[in-house]
C-alpha cells in the first residue's frame, strides 16, 4: 500500500495502513481515522512528537489530503502529589483520610441532602478558592493521625508527599497505552 510505503519513511514508528472490516450498515463514507500507538514505551512526549510529525507531513501535500487534525485535546499543566505511604503509616496517619481531605480540599466532596422551602438541596463540602488558587496552597493543608493529632516532624508539621509538575494528557487514555487519534480526508478529485 502507498501509505505504508510512505510512511515508512518515519523512523521512530512503525506506522501500518489497512482498511477497516466490514460491518453492516456501519461504515466510513469518506476520509480517514488510526491512532499513534506507543510500543516501544517510549513515552507520552515522544508519542506526541510523532502525531505532530505525522500532522507535519500530511500538510505537505495538500493537493492529496485535507483537514488533517489530531482528535481531541491538547496537553494541559498538571500535578501529582507522590504521598510517601511509609512515612504516613510510621506517623499514624491514613492514607484514606490523606486521600479524601485532598479530594474535599480541592475537588469537593458530597455530605448529604436537605430540604429547603420544599426543594432538595445537595451539601458540598468544599475550600474557599483562596485557599486552592496555587499548587503551592497545598502546603496549607494538613491530616490529623488517628490519635487525633497533627504529625509533627522536629517541631514542624510533618510532610507526607512531593508535589511534581507536568504536562499531560487531559482524560486517560484506555489501558495503558495512550493513543492519540488522527482524522482527514481526500481532496477530491486527489488520487495521489
Amino acid at each position: 500500500m502507498r501509505a505504508t510505503r510512505a510512511f515508512s519513511q518515519i523512523k521512530d514508528a512503525m506506522v501500518f495502513a489497512f482498511n477497516l472490516p466490514a460491518i453492516v450498515e456501519l461504515g466510513t463514507a469518506t476520509g480517514f481515522d488510526f491512532e499513534l500507538i506507543d510500543q516501544a514505551g517510549l513515552g507520552h512526549e515522544k508519542l506526541t512528537q510523532a502525531r505532530n510529525q505525522l500532522l507535519a507531513e500530511a500538510a505537505k501535500h495538500p493537493d492529496m489530503l485535507t483537514s488533517v487534525r489530531p482528535n481531541g485535546l491538547e496537553d494541559t499543566p498538571q500535578f501529582k502529589i507522590d504521598i510517601d505511604q511509609e512515612k504516613a503509616q510510621a506517623l499514624g496517619v491514613s492514607i484514606n483520610d490523606i486521600n479524601t481531605t485532598l479530594g474535599a480540599a480541592w475537588g469537593g466532596s458530597y455530605v448529604n441532602d436537605f430540604i429547603d422551602r420544599g426543594r432538595v438541596k445537595k451539601v458540598y463540602v468544599m475550600s474557599e478558592a483562596k485557599y486552592r488558587m496555587l499548587p503551592d496552597d497545598i502546603g496549607d493543608w494538613y491530616v490529623r493521625a488517628a490519635d487525633g493529632q497533627i504529625p509533627t516532624r522536629r517541631g514542624e508539621r510533618a510532610v507526607l508527599g512531593v508535589l511534581l509538575f507536568s504536562l499531560g494528557v487531559r482524560f486517560a487514555a484506555s489501558g495503558t497505552l495512550q493513543r492519540p487519534a488522527i482524522y482527514g480526508n481526500l481532496r477530491p478529485g486527489g488520487t495521489g
